[in-house]
């Protein structure tokens, strides 16, 4: 997030984005291997986004977009053999997303929800977050509150 002036002279500006929108591109950008530049001690200091990125094991049983408006945001899941991943990730604007998890498998579900915390800002404070854990099915639906530039990402553990 702070890469400062870098060689590249047509692009040295801070990445507009948060702490856990980043996370959740690792999920939504398809790629056969997931770089993570950086010391393991400061992914340490975020658990639960450490989990997240952990649990992306490959190969996907299934993926699909469930929401989205090119340039705007983007909601993806991506399945394996152990939980359902979401990762969603905003522009500019921040907004809130009413996800319905009928992709689900009937029972309930624990589901950590890694968000943007209240004061997160891609300029202002990128590294913000909360988590959450509840129990939910297939039923229902999740509020999810992107911040300016931010995401969410959600770590599903199928009932096995």
């Amino acid at each position: 997030l702070r890469q400062g002036h870098t060689t590249r002279v047509d692009e040295s500006q801070p990445v507009p984005s948060t702490l856990v929108s980043e996370a959740a591109r690792t999920l939504i950008t398809f790629s056969g291997v997931t770089i993570l530049p950086d010391i393991p001690e400061y992914y340490r200091k975020y658990p639960a986004l450490l989990n997240f990125l952990s649990a992306q094991k490959m190969p996907w049983k299934e993926s699909r977009t469930l929401a989205g408006e090119i340039g705007e945001y983007i909601v993806m899941m991506r399945e394996t053999d152990e939980a359902y991943l979401v990762g969603a990730a905003t522009n500019e604007s921040g907004r809130t997303i009413e996800l319905p998890l009928s992709f689900l498998e009937k029972g309930k579900h624990t589901v950590e929800v890694i968000e943007d915390g209240d004061d997160a800002h891609y300029l202002t404070n990128r590294e913000s977050l909360k988590v959450t854990t509840r129990q939910l099915t297939n039923k229902d639906k999740l509020a999810l509150k992107l911040a300016s530039g931010g995401g969410v990402c959600l770590l599903i553990k199928k009932n096995l």
